[in-house]
């Protein structure tokens, strides 16, 4: 049996190592802790109405669990809207990746910028980059270099297009 190697570089692969869950995880994570919560509140609840005839602390326990698990499915709640909503993610300052991205050599200036999240952890950014006409040959090696430096502020699946000065895109007057 033969195992094909990775065309991964040694620094570079396919996965990442950050612990952070999208929001199906989380969901269900909360579904699942509310059960646990439950039959721990039952349990804890029985030993005390058992023993003291406190027969209210089944509705503070209830009242508890339900008031944790209302908080944090707000919480989860307001992460899907804003991936709903296609707002940048938190996890990206696009002001530092726009002042990075114009102190490369032979950029002009950007325009067109947006970066959203697919699913709170993939992030997709596109952006308009617009170039003199003399540095065409130097084009490859720029997209290259833009496009490292939006991974490098955790963009995923970056899109880039050149323009030249001359040219109007349509979008903005370049």
């Amino acid at each position: 049996m033969k195992i094909k190697k990775s065309n991964n570089t040694p620094n570079e692969h396919s996965h990442n190592h950050n612990n952070n869950r999208n929001h199906n995880s989380r969901s269900i994570m909360l579904h699942l802790l509310e059960d646990v919560l439950g039959w721990i509140a039952v349990l804890i609840g029985a030993i005390l109405i058992y023993f003291t005839g406190w027969s209210w602390i089944d509705g503070v326990l209830t009242i508890g669990i339900a008031a944790y698990i209302g908080y944090n499915a707000g919480k989860n709640l307001l992460g899907i809207a804003k991936i709903m909503l296609q707002s940048v993610p938190e996890n990206v300052d696009i002001g530092k990746l726009e002042k990075e991205l114009t102190a490369l050599n032979d950029i002009i200036k950007i325009h067109d910028v947006h970066i959203w999240s697919l699913d709170g952890n993939y992030n997709v950014g596109t952006l308009h980059v617009v170039i003199d006409k003399k540095n065409m040959d130097a084009q490859q090696m720029l997209h290259h270099q833009i496009v490292t430096l939006m991974k490098q502020h955790n963009i995923h699946h970056p899109t880039v297009q050149i323009e030249i000065a001359d040219n109007n895109c349509g979008l903005e007057q370049c």
